[in-house]
């Protein structure tokens, strides 16, 4: 691919929202949350997540995708199935940044608790960001195992302590 072809295509790819941006570094994410690679150059899609409790963000990271896959391989195969079958029955594609993916509810940050995921490439979106509010999430939840929610417990407690006891954290899907 030449150097036309690469700026062409950035063209046409729609740049991280400053939503999506890391409260903490007050810009795009710099590095994976796992690994510490830099995540703004080369060609390895990751993904950024953040979760807000109404006007507070509870967490933010960003994660190569391969990270993120191996967190998903120590879930059960039965959470798996269950995570794919709720995308496949209540995903809607085109929702917008302001309404939940899965039911069509008002889940806008700032306002609401919900969850906001997207996939990246350097500086730039693959497609458009994907809202969960707290109902849905909760409703996911609800049918992933021990094991997964342990392993996902296990991820946020050694990458995030400061996240109060009180708070119950989504398992929110990586990796899907």
């Amino acid at each position: 691919m030449d150097e036309d072809q690469v700026e062409a295509e950035e063209d046409a790819l729609e740049e991280i929202p400053e939503i999506l941006h890391s409260l903490y570094s007050k810009g795009p994410f710099e590095k994976c949350s796992i690994c510490e690679r830099p995540i703004l150059e080369g060609d390895t899609p990751y993904e950024i997540q953040k979760v807000w409790r109404g006007k507070e963000t509870l967490f933010e990271y960003a994660l190569f995708q391969s990270c993120g896959l191996d967190l998903v391989r120590s879930y059960s195969k039965e959470s798996v199935r269950k995570i794919q079958v709720f995308f496949e029955n209540r995903f809607q594609p085109d929702a917008g940044h302001d309404l939940c993916h899965f039911c069509g509810t008002k889940a806008k940050p700032g306002q609401h608790d919900l969850s906001m995921m997207a996939m990246c490439l350097g500086f730039f979106l693959l497609a458009p960001p994907v809202v969960i509010c707290e109902a849905c999430n909760e409703s996911l939840n609800e049918g992933l195992s021990k094991q997964t929610k342990e392993s996902y417990g296990d991820f946020i407690d050694t990458n995030f302590p400061g996240i109060p006891a009180e708070w119950e954290v989504p398992t929110a899907p990586i990796g899907f």
